[in-house]
């Protein structure tokens, strides 16, 4: 998760989404929940706080991460 905090931070906003994401997907794997939790407040957070939205491709991949861990 930190390497996707680092890359918005530098301004790589689909980078560290995608980052972010794949923390979300690996947590969810291990059924770390709170912190698959953090990853998705930290995406939402900095959309909130930079005034950007949050593309559709992005939810729709946010989704997907969430429907994965309930077949594991």
């Amino acid at each position: 998760m930190h390497k996707g905090e680092y890359q918005l931070t530098l301004g790589f906003i689909d980078e560290g989404i995608q980052s972010i994401m794949k923390s979300m997907d690996i947590y969810g794997k291990i059924n770390a929940f709170q912190e698959r939790e953090k990853c998705k407040n930290n995406i939402v957070n900095y959309c909130i706080k930079s005034r950007k939205t949050i593309e559709l491709k992005d939810l729709v991949l946010m989704k997907k991460v969430y429907n994965l861990v309930k077949q594991y």
